[in-house]
């Protein structure tokens, strides 16, 4: 499963959270548009994504939300 996602960051945050959010396993941070960072997110199951997003991403310091915006799965 891919999956698309906005992370909201506070203020200047946008500028130290690629290095962090690239140590997540299955993460690729693929651009920086107006403060937010869009990456992709590759997991095993929806269930596996929501807990990468939950328990990882949206607990960063500088994080304010991390949003799937499109998903992915082959069936």
């Amino acid at each position: 499963m891919i999956s698309s996602v906005i992370v909201k960051c506070l203020n200047g945050a946008e500028k130290v959270l690629p290095t962090d959010l690239a140590q997540i396993q299955g993460v690729s941070v693929e651009k920086i548009y107006n403060g937010d960072i869009i990456l992709l997110l590759e997991s095993p199951s929806v269930e596996h994504a929501t807990q990468v997003l939950q328990q990882q991403i949206a607990l960063l310091p500088g994080v304010s939300g991390a949003y799937p915006v499109y998903i992915s799965m082959e069936m």
